[in-house]
């Protein structure tokens, strides 16, 4: 059994990690989360959820909210996630 202590604060880590939000933005789709200070974050895309390329370069978080445009370049659908790296 883990201290209640730590399980309340790996709980509050994953929500914060898990909170993201989406924007329209002319034709882009802002995408966000909650970057760790020091924490390097890269996007990755994909047509088929099968496939994944990076997308762009990589993000260093800061301790705060991140954002990132995403192009809607007129693809009838396209997915992107988030990893951190190290």
């Amino acid at each position: 059994m883990s201290h209640p202590r730590l399980q309340g604060k790996i709980s509050s880590w994953l929500a914060r990690l898990h909170s993201s939000f989406q924007a329209r933005q002319g034709t882009n789709l802002i995408a966000g989360w909650y970057g760790f200070l020091g924490v390097s974050y890269r996007l990755y895309s994909s047509m088929n959820l099968v496939d994944w390329l990076p997308h762009g370069e990589p993000f260093t978080g800061g301790n705060a909210p991140m954002q990132v445009p995403l192009p809607l370049d007129g693809a009838s659908k396209k997915f992107f996630h988030v990893r951190a790296i190290h």
